[in-house]
């Protein structure tokens, strides 16, 4: 249960952190108010996928 629950949060820590990189290399005013969305969103859906990918108790589409 904590292997997953770590490979879980891992998952979503290190798509949080490569978009925090490139969003750091654009330096734009603009996408400093924008970065925290963006990344809550892509982290959100690399979870899903994620969660599909590995548990049969997800319902996934």
């Amino acid at each position: 249960m904590f292997a997953f629950c770590f490979d879980f949060a891992l998952s979503a820590l290190l798509v949080i952190l490569i978009t925090d990189l490139s969003l750091g290399i654009i330096n734009n005013n603009l996408i400093f108010f924008l970065a925290m969305p963006i990344k809550s969103i892509i982290a959100l859906f690399i979870a899903d996928q994620f969660a599909c990918y590995i548990s049969p108790l997800f319902e996934c589409n």
